[in-house]
């Protein structure tokens, strides 16, 4: 096993959410944001990012992912609006250093933890056996859009901005490297077809 140096602190540690089930999985896409190419079209599910039937887990492939680069003090912008004012979005941001040496597109499990650290170390291919490398994905922020969502949550951070189906994540980039994020649906309204994918407009600056 290799350490985590200053990549996981205690606290991060305590944090950790380790795969019960172990199986390591693929992420469907991965965009990667990039200043000449800062917006992309999501595809992603009503209960995505949280699912009250999956003991509130989100779900990596009803989700969709992006990457960014950013150096430690920059301000980051993620916003996510939502073709449909009833469809709310939820995400949370990862941060993916030098001692995560698996490619990106590869998750911990099938499961989505939003507020915790995800890792596994000596990760395979459940299929093949291939090794893989160590996945640690730093948790760093999450929220989910607050705007006419029914019911307030213990768990998970509310931002309102007046806007429904619009969510604004902004952060101060704590690390210089490679950052994940993941957006899915949280807490649809009623008239929201939750068995089919939704668009959701997604654009990352970085300043």
């Amino acid at each position: 096993m290799k350490t985590i140096s200053y990549l996981l602190s205690a606290a991060a540690i305590s944090l950790m959410s380790i795969s019960a089930s172990h199986a390591t999985t693929q992420a469907s896409s991965v965009f990667n944001f990039t200043p000449s190419a800062n917006t992309d079209n999501f595809s992603v599910r009503a209960s995505g990012w949280s699912d009250p039937k999956f003991g509130d887990l989100g779900w990596v492939h009803s989700s969709d992912w992006g990457t960014f680069h950013a150096n430690k003090g920059q301000m980051v912008t993620i916003t996510m609006v939502s073709a449909e004012a009833g469809f709310h979005p939820g995400s949370s941001v990862y941060f993916r250093g030098a001692n995560d040496t698996a490619e990106d597109i590869y998750i911990p499990d099938v499961a989505l933890t939003q507020t915790a650290t995800m890792a596994k170390w000596g990760a395979a291919n459940d299929d093949t056996g291939e090794p893989l490398g160590d996945i640690v994905m730093q948790y760093i922020t999450h929220g989910y859009d607050g705007d006419k969502t029914a019911g307030a949550s213990p768990t998970f951070k509310k931002i309102n901005d007046g806007v429904s189906g619009k969510l604004v994540l902004k952060f101060k980039a704590p690390y210089t490297g490679l950052y994940e994020f993941v957006t899915g649906g949280y807490k649809p309204a009623p008239f929201i077809n939750t068995k089919v994918a939704h668009m959701v407009k997604v654009s990352v600056a970085v300043k």
